[in-house]
């Protein structure tokens, strides 16, 4: 008997020991319990409890660093660049067309030219020269979309283009 009247007070106690910072929090408008969860009160002392992520008050903002030095003003360089056209290859199966930069230049960038119906398969740049490789789809004797038998693609052709610099005595490029 006496336990049980000694259990009821401890809980009793502890009960009451629980609500009144609840109650103080309230009273002093820390906590507003139509708006302000529970967890926001009593938040843990970790990080992270249970994968709910609390986060503090932003802190002042940093101090600024140091200015460097300006740096050297650099020269503008006018590189003398021309673009050098391949040949035009008509498509007859798979064929390939090439542009080349002269001795003395080198190869910056390139590129082609499709005109009428065709598939390019690769274009790339090979030692002083551009590369481009194609083919055409109706030369494969296939069937051809919306029921088609043939299509004329007698004056389809792509054509390279090659972007060449021209180097000077002092100019080292690799």
């Amino acid at each position: 008997m006496k336990r049980r009247k000694l259990s009821k007070k401890l809980i009793s106690t502890l009960g009451t020991l629980v609500a009144i910072p609840i109650i103080i929090a309230f009273l002093t408008g820390l906590m507003n319990p139509l708006k302000t969860d529970i967890n926001t009160f009593f938040r843990p002392t970790s990080s992270t409890v249970e994968g709910v992520v609390y986060k503090g008050d932003s802190g002042p903002p940093g101090f600024n660093g140091t200015q460097d030095p300006p740096g050297i003003k650099g020269d503008i360089i006018n590189f003398p660049i021309s673009i050098r056209k391949g040949n035009v290859a008509l498509f007859d199966g798979v064929v390939q067309s090439i542009a080349n930069c002269p001795s003395g230049e080198k190869v910056m960038g390139g590129g082609f030219k499709i005109i009428g119906i065709g598939i390019i398969l690769n274009s790339y740049p090979k030692e002083n020269s551009w590369v481009v490789t194609g083919f055409d789809p109706y030369s494969l004797n296939t069937t051809i979309p919306m029921g088609l038998t043939s299509i004329n693609n007698e004056n389809s052709s792509i054509q390279a283009f090659v972007e060449c610099l021209k180097l000077e005595n002092k100019t080292q490029i690799e």
